[in-house]
């Protein structure tokens, strides 16, 4: 083997790879089957009346119920049988596709594996929005519209999961109605419990000698074989949860159109005030627990438009703002990730989470230099009070992290540590609230259509813009990013090539100085094409080209940048029909 010191990792390596105690292994074939629906409604009544030709009001009220369900959710895992002499891969010559050779084990051959564990994991989630809100607007004379109204809010959340293998196990051996061969391991691989999967990797630039083929679960013949679906499911009760936000408002804004000396200025200034309840439950170690807290925030902003010639205009925008947290986040309770580690996360929820808070300072100058036509320079500046991020981990072992021991499903690798008499490390972080932190950086947007050329070119025109952004504690932002766009049109046809690229940005930060479990997405950049042709008054034909570089999908980790998601798509080419009647 070869250590990589650089990275911090063994970039090759030879091994002997052995079963588990259980008799699983740890080289696998897996396959998932899912069933997923989704049922919205919506149901709105907005309502217009002008009680004069100065006053006018505005009621709204609506209803939305969107209910996810996925009844079935199989796992099938193919085992490898006995012991792997001469397992290897090598990352030295890249390290997104490396060399892995699976030594003495054929992965298409199913007598070299058995069926040996079964996972189903039925699953649903709920959620509500009810809202009400009115409004008033006055026009008090040509130079103030006064608005003003009431709103209230109301959203609900709830997820359930239960867990067939959590009845009776997940080791296909140990289920009722299933016999295996003395001695197996698990069932032995049929002609009809499995398909080869065949051409993995095509143009991914992988090392000739990689194995392109193996086998794979058929998921509707081994759920059959082992008897899953008679099984009933039990609860997952660190999945029961349910949280409930109430949102009380009212705002006062005042519009204006007036002059300063010889500038005509516009603009507007209010006051929005809000009172948020949440109701979170979830369990912890076992007990159902239920939180509720209130919070509220007072939020003015200001809007000034100065027109200092007819082409030309300068913006100031100044305003405090908020944004709640996802309730997903605020249940009691946490999940544990059994799969990666040690040390496997466990991340937990935070019902005391506060709001994104900030004050925002906007400026643009706007030249409006031909019909259609503009550039502009954009700066912006948010001093954040309160953000979310993901506290400090703190790593401990399993047997003093609180979680019941029952929590790491049958069989997988924290269960198997377990099992074999150890006690790995859990790392345990939620996301919390960071302290002060600032976001600033500028904008520069041209557009114009090229009217100006001769025919057929004036029919063309560009739009783009280029974004730069910096922040000292929050993450998510790519420094530098940019979009362009070429397009023609006239009275038939639209067509445009559109680029957009972005920086690397970090999704996690590390939570140790090795930097190991830092998360990001890799920079990127995506060419794509749309066009449309107008037929008749009745029929549009289309046509989409998307990602015509052939971009690869790259996420990463680690300070070092390590490959964690290398995905090809290739190139997608659409065509539609659009008809109005």
């Amino acid at each position: 083997m070869t250590l990589n010191s650089g990275l911090n990792i063994m970039d090759s390596g030879t091994f002997d790879i052995s079963a588990n105690a259980n008799g699983t292994h740890p080289i696998r074939s897996e396959g998932r089957y899912d069933e997923l629906s989704t049922e919205f409604t919506q149901f709105t009544l907005n309502v217009d009346h002008d009680f004069s030709d100065r006053l006018r009001g505005n009621f709204l009220a609506g209803t939305v119920t969107s209910d996810f369900d996925n009844p079935i959710q199989t796992t099938i895992l193919f085992d490898a049988v006995g012991d792997v002499t001469g397992y290897s891969y090598d990352f030295r010559n890249n390290i997104n596709t490396p060399a892995i050779d699976f030594g003495s084990l054929d992965v298409t051959d199913p007598s070299q594996f058995a069926f040996t564990e079964i996972r189903d994991r039925p699953q649903s989630v709920s959620n509500s929005f009810d809202t009400f809100a009115a409004s008033l607007e006055f026009d008090a004379n040509e130079t103030w519209t006064l608005s003003g109204g009431l709103n209230f809010k109301q959203y609900d959340f709830e997820s359930r999961e239960a867990r067939r293998e959590s009845t009776n196990g997940s080791i296909v051996c140990a289920l009722p109605g299933v016999s295996c061969p003395a001695g197996a391991t698990g069932l032995p691989i049929t002609a009809g419990l499995f398909t080869t999967l065949t051409g993995f990797g095509n143009d991914l630039g992988m090392p000739t000698g990689n194995d392109t083929a193996w086998i794979v679960p058929n998921i509707q013949a081994a759920a059959a074989a082992a008897g899953i679906y008679n099984i009933p499911g039990t609860v997952r009760s660190g999945n029961q949860r349910a949280v409930s936000e109430e949102d009380l408002g009212a705002f006062f804004q005042a519009d204006f159109n007036t002059q300063l000396g010889d500038i005509p200025v516009r603009g507007d200034v209010g006051v929005r005030y809000v009172e948020t309840t949440t109701t979170a439950t979830g369990l912890v170690s076992g007990t159902e627990v239920t939180v509720e807290r209130s919070y509220e925030d007072t939020l003015p902003s200001l809007n000034l438009t100065f027109e200092m010639s007819e082409d030309f205009l300068i913006r100031f925008g100044v305003a405090k703002v908020m944004a709640r947290p996802s309730l997903g986040n605020l249940t009691p309770g946490g999940s544990l990730d059994s799969f990666n580690g040690p040390p496997f996360r466990y991340n937990a929820g935070n019902p005391g989470l506060d709001p994104y808070r900030a004050t925002t300072y906007d400026a643009s100058f706007e030249w409006y230099f031909d019909n259609e036509a503009l550039f502009a320079v954009s700066l912006f500046y948010k001093d954040v009070s309160s953000f979310f991020t993901s506290s400090q981990s703190v790593e401990v072992a399993f047997s003093q992290s609180g979680l019941p021991a029952n929590l790491p499903p049958a069989s997988s690798p924290l269960f198997n540590l377990i099992q074999a008499g150890g006690d790995p490390l859990v790392e345990i972080s939620q996301v919390s609230n960071g302290g002060s932190a600032s976001v600033q950086g500028f904008e520069v947007a041209y557009q114009q259509p090229f009217t100006f050329l001769p025919e057929p070119f004036h029919n063309f025109g560009f739009q783009g813009n280029y974004t730069y952004v910096d922040s000292d504690e929050i993450i998510g932002f790519s420094p530098n990013a940019y979009n362009a766009t070429l397009y023609y049109e006239n009275e038939r046809l639209s067509a445009r090539i559109s680029s957009a690229y972005r920086d690397a940005y970090v999704t996690r930060r590390a939570s140790s100085s090795t930097g190991r479990d830092e998360r990001g997405v890799d920079s990127s950049f995506n060419l794509d094409f749309a066009s449309s042709y107008m037929v008749n008054d009745m029929i549009d034909l289309t046509f989409e080209a998307i990602n015509l570089t052939d971009e690869f999908e790259q996420q990463i980790f680690d300070a070092g940048n390590l490959p964690n998601v290398y995905h090809h798509t290739g190139t997608e080419f659409l065509f539609g029909i659009r008809a109005t009647f």
